[in-house]
């Protein structure tokens, strides 16, 4: 589950993209997170432009070893990595943006 470093600046960023509401910034000097609510999905490290959560590098690592087995296997096989379909998220943005759907 997530946990929140020193480099926080309770910008909120976080706050707003936590699709369970597991993140507060109750001092207004750090974001917390509820353990009892996160899910790991990786969306609030993703949006941290202070990199302050810690499991940012399981983010990265899982990234990393979902678009390997996306290239080698079939397109759909990043979800064993992905548990909130951020990175579906991610290509689909990226096709549209492309054109490929329409």
């Amino acid at each position: 589950m997530a946990s929140v470093s020193q480099e926080c600046v309770a910008c909120g960023c976080c706050m707003k993209v936590c699709p369970l509401k597991a993140i507060s910034i109750p001092t207004g000097i750090r974001a917390q997170v509820d353990i009892s609510k996160c899910i790991g999905c990786g969306k609030c490290a993703a949006k941290c432009p202070a990199f302050a959560f810690g499991f940012y590098s399981v983010m990265l690592t899982s990234t990393v070893l979902g678009l390997i087995t996306m290239l080698l296997f079939k397109p759909r096989s990043w979800c064993v990595y992905c548990p909130m379909g951020t990175m579906t998220q991610g290509i689909c943005m990226i096709k549209h943006k492309k054109g490929e759907y329409r």
